[in-house]
């Protein structure tokens, strides 16, 4: 649904009839436009604990919007704003990135592709010409990205407990990208950071979610490469994760390929992704070095 809002501000949302619910919430417009009567408040955040992520050109937080009966519906607010004057002035003519999110994010739950569910997004325009931009998604409860499960919550675990856990962990990622790939769907930034395992803490059924949609396109032609591509990313993220051994990384791949029927031997698949993650680690660190150079940071 549209509502129009002050301030030139204009707002795509999520309303909910008496059979359906948002977030486990029924939302309406009235209580919509409540809440996004000053859109930018939602990232001013005061309490840094509920703040995701902030850098020079995304801000996202954890909010909570608030109902009449003294609940709250959780959500996730993200803002992003780019660095580069040249960006600045491009983003003014075409579609914004929440809204481009927006379509991605229906796009893989109408294929049954797990990701936050959109339930609002914000734009303000003068003339036609988009100013600024902000999304608002479903707050996904108890989960945690795939690096910070292998590098973190995996330090308690003995031996045994950390072999069923990356084997579980690796049937849901076969499974999650044997769904892109039959959807025909490809994200070209599928790194462990954006990869969510959903339910992780207990481990009786995790849940793969994708986060970060900017990458998500379709496929029609070459979708060979766009899986080993995406094999290829996951594969760089994990470099350095010392619990990720070269078994797991052999384990998903043959566990995807059999989902596939691919044919051809696995053995020369697994060389075409050692070279093309050669390449990637090499154009990273020479975009490091520049970014040192540039701007002191990576």
């Amino acid at each position: 649904m549209n509502l129009k809002l002050p301030d030139g501000w204009t707002a795509r949302v999520t309303v909910s009839n008496g059979r359906t619910k948002a977030n486990g919430q029924y939302l309406t417009p009235a209580q919509w436009r409540q809440w996004l009567s000053r859109p930018l408040q939602w990232v001013q955040q005061v309490d840094r604990r509920d703040l995701l992520k902030a850098s020079s050109t995304t801000t996202v937080c954890r909010v909570r919007l608030p109902l009449a009966d003294g609940q709250h519906v959780d959500a996730v607010c993200k803002r992003g704003r780019s660095r580069y004057l040249s960006k600045r002035i491009l983003n003014v003519f075409r579609t914004s990135r929440p809204m481009r999110t927006w379509r991605r994010a229906h796009i893989l739950l109408n294929c049954h592709i797990p990701t936050a569910r959109p339930l609002a997004v914000v734009e303000k325009r003068r003339f036609g010409l988009l100013f600024d931009s902000l999304i608002l998604t479903e707050y996904l409860r108890d989960t945690v990205d795939l690096e910070s499960l292998l590098t973190v919550h995996m330090r308690g675990l003995n031996e045994h407990q950390a072999y069923l856990r990356k084997l579980q962990v690796s049937r849901c990622l076969s499974d999650f990208l044997l769904k892109m790939q039959a959807s025909g769907l490809y994200h070209r930034d599928f790194k462990a950071l954006n990869v969510i395992v959903q339910g992780s803490r207990q481990f009786d059924s995790p849940r793969i979610c994708l986060v970060d949609l900017d990458g998500v396109k379709r496929v029609r032609f070459a979708r060979t490469r766009s899986w080993m591509r995406m094999l290829m990313r996951l594969n760089v993220s994990v470099d350095g994760f010392r619990r990720v051994t070269l078994t797991d990384r052999v384990r998903l791949l043959r566990s995807f390929l059999r989902g596939i029927g691919c044919q051809e031997d696995w053995k020369k698949i697994w060389h075409k992704l050692a070279a093309m993650s050669e390449r990637k680690r090499h154009i990273r660190s020479k975009r490091q070095e520049r970014s040192f150079k540039k701007y002191g940071r990576f």
